[in-house]
């Protein structure tokens, strides 16, 4: 019998995994109202920290895992049903509290999106001047990004600057599906794409067969 040895780092990395697993499994699940949810304290401490940044490694290092299993960790808890469910329950009431809904984001998008520097600035061949902030409509005033001014002995400059018009347009339209890195290939009406071989050489069609396997028809 062969037997195989796993190198050290991984069998270390194997072993704090397994731990953690087995230190939580001792633990009785609660909340924080004291109901039992089907979380471990430590796995709900990983809800909250993954649902700051969605970064599921970081999230398991701050809940308390070993960072040297933090990974493995979290990729398997995000794969168990209850958490899955708890941190679904969570966005959802992060997203009544806030009321931030993806047509509040599309439609702060399109603002940035469709902004005209017109609404904002008047320019002509003696002068540029920009518009009392007071003239400039809600949606008009959360377009800009900054607005500064400097004095100095020689003079003074000021600086407007709108949010990034191109970003906007990019995050819109990737949200309505405009805008894919994916490349499909259909043949006609949509379904796979025929090839046909035309032979007028009877030694290319033998060949074609040797290479594929097919018979010439007779």
């Amino acid at each position: 019998m062969v037997r195989t040895r796993q190198p050290k780092k991984e069998l270390e990395k194997k072993n704090q995994f397994d731990n953690d697993e087995s230190n939580e499994s001792n633990e009785k699940p609660t909340s924080s109202n004291g109901t039992v949810n089907g979380l471990t304290s430590k796995q709900e401490a990983f809800v909250k920290e993954y649902l700051i940044d969605l970064n599921a490694t970081q999230a398991a290092i701050r809940a308390g895992y070993k960072e040297n299993a933090a990974g493995v960790v979290a990729c398997q808890n995000l794969k168990k049903t209850s958490i899955k469910e708890a941190i679904a329950k969570e966005m959802e009431l992060r997203q009544e509290r806030t009321r931030v809904t993806q047509d509040k984001v599309v439609k702060e998008l399109a603002k940035l999106a469709f902004s005209n520097m017109r609404s904002f600035v008047t320019w002509g061949p003696q002068k540029v001047t920009i518009l009392d902030s007071g003239m400039l409509s809600e949606d008009d005033a959360a377009c800009v990004m900054e607005v500064s001014e400097t004095t100095t002995n020689a003079g003074g400059t000021v600086r407007f600057k709108l949010y990034n018009k191109k970003d906007a347009l990019e995050l819109l339209g990737r949200h309505l599906g405009m805008f894919s890195d994916i490349i499909k290939h259909t043949g006609e009406g949509g379904g796979p794409i025929s090839h046909r071989f035309d032979f007028d050489d009877k030694s290319i069609r033998a060949a074609f067969d040797k290479l594929y396997g097919t018979q010439e028809k007779k």
